[in-house]
């Protein structure tokens, strides 16, 4: 199974559960994250090493990077790990 296969099935899963509505869902493709990255200003930040997982402080990557969203007039980051994940969504759950 390919990735973007195992990660829409990840996605499926994740809103079947009510954790994450269609509505509110945003996404950009791993062929437009460093352009991304760049246009909110974190890309340099990220392959540097200054740039930490908000909840446990992880220094971010490309590849342990799970999702960027705005918080109090910043913008945040999480990493991938298990334990980070679920604290992003309740957490995203009750700032909206």
């Amino acid at each position: 199974m390919n990735k973007e296969m195992t990660m829409l099935k990840k996605m499926k899963h994740t809103m079947k559960r009510g954790l994450i509505n269609k509505e509110n869902l945003k996404a950009v493709h791993d062929d437009d994250l460093e352009g991304f990255l760049k246009n909110i200003s974190l890309y340099q930040n990220i392959t540097s090493g200054k740039t930490r997982c908000k909840f446990c402080g992880e220094k971010i990557t490309i590849s342990n990077l799970y999702a960027v969203f705005p918080d109090s007039g910043t913008i945040n980051v999480v990493c991938n790990n298990k334990s980070c994940i679920p604290q992003f969504l309740d957490y995203s759950g009750r700032v909206q």
